[in-house]
């Protein structure tokens, strides 16, 4: 009785630490990241941005999920033009893209 009840508490640890080791992948799958920089680009044909800090440039996905902020307040997507300064938050895809939860319009610092 005694090795089945140790058997059976050793299989519940190995449960729980796959458990927590698959918790622990989706977490950090699931990750939001950021991308800031000014717009040198836009393609409404394919949804994407391409925002330049620097020497690099990001590309960034929008869709019909994107929200459109200005200062963190709803802001009108015709407003987010080239050369406008922009915080883009959401997740990476297989590409290396940034697929954009939020895009937020800074104001441009001079």
């Amino acid at each position: 009785m005694r090795k089945i009840f140790t058997i059976l508490l050793a299989i519940a640890f190995v449960a729980a630490g796959l458990a927590a080791q698959e918790k622990a992948k989706k977490e950090k799958s699931a990750k939001e990241y950021r991308v800031s920089g000014y717009i040198v680009r836009t393609n409404a044909a394919e949804s994407t941005l391409i925002v330049k800090k620097g020497n690099q440039e990001k590309t960034v996905i929008y869709n019909s999920s994107t929200s459109w902020t200005q200062n963190s307040k709803p802001a009108e997507m015709s407003l987010f033009k080239d050369n406008e300064n922009v915080i883009c938050f959401g997740t990476y895809d297989e590409k290396g893209r940034l697929v954009a939860r939020r895009i937020d319009l800074r104001a441009k610092k001079m």
